[in-house]
């Protein structure tokens, strides 16, 4: 595999050897808001995963007249069965501890779901960041292969919670909201070694501040080999 993709900052890869072409790929974004999910999911969207929030629409932020309403990649339909999940485990849609399992009700409709694409997707939600879990379980069982991209921010990720209106909204319903996403990323990581799924970890600043970004080359390589069915070691 080429060695300055593999040492990338941008994107460290993790977990097991990857072997592609034995099904349908579904890469996961997950990551606190303001980490650059939607730029990472817009990248994959133009590699040729298809993002269903594409075809069913996405979500839309903004709070105040002066401030613009903008067009997430977050899926409406992912947001509601994240949402779901998130109400049955804790009587709130807003994310606490990491959900391991949730009710087979939400299962079902989740596997139906995956089970309507037949390309592999790409889908992207922080709210991944507490349900990925019950998602990876059902992506194994209707034959996709999981691929999880874990976006992180090292520093400056308070202030632009601050600054941007739709986290300043959910920083004054829930103080500690930020708290629990970021504690919430580092425990799904060791859940994700623990259970074997390949994932990449990528930097925020690299992924934002570069100009001539080398890390849109090195992902495409990466997209590449799993498209083509090539070994990836990591």
């Amino acid at each position: 595999m080429d060695s300055s993709f593999t040492s990338s900052k941008a994107v460290r890869l993790c977990g097991p050897t990857l072997q592609g072409g034995h099904g349908n790929f579904c890469a996961f974004v997950a990551g606190p808001y303001k980490t650059a999910t939607s730029l990472l999911a817009a990248r994959l969207e133009a590699s040729g995963f298809v993002n269903p929030a594409s075809i069913e629409g996405s979500t839309e932020r903004g709070y105040g007249r002066r401030v613009t309403r903008y067009r997430t990649r977050e899926s409406k339909t992912v947001r509601k069965l994240n949402e779901k999940i998130l109400t049955n485990a804790f009587s709130s849609p807003l994310p606490k501890q990491i959900v391991y399992s949730s009710s087979l009700r939400w299962k079902r409709e989740i596997a139906s779901y995956l089970e309507s694409f037949h390309v592999p997707i790409v889908i992207k939600d922080p709210l991944f960041c507490s349900t990925l879990p019950v998602w990876l379980e059902l992506t194994y069982m209707v034959g996709f292969l999981p691929l999880v991209f874990l976006t992180f921010r090292p520093c400056g990720l308070v202030p632009a919670w601050k600054h941007a209106a739709y986290t300043r909204h959910l920083l004054r319903e829930c103080p500690d909201l930020l708290d629990r996403m970021v504690c919430n990323s580092y425990q799904l990581v060791t859940y994700l070694n623990n259970a074997r799924v390949p994932y990449c970890l990528a930097d925020y600043r690299d992924l934002v501040y570069v100009q001539s970004n080398p890390w849109v080359h090195r992902v495409s390589f990466y997209e590449d080999a799993i498209l083509n069915g090539r070994q990836l070691r990591v």
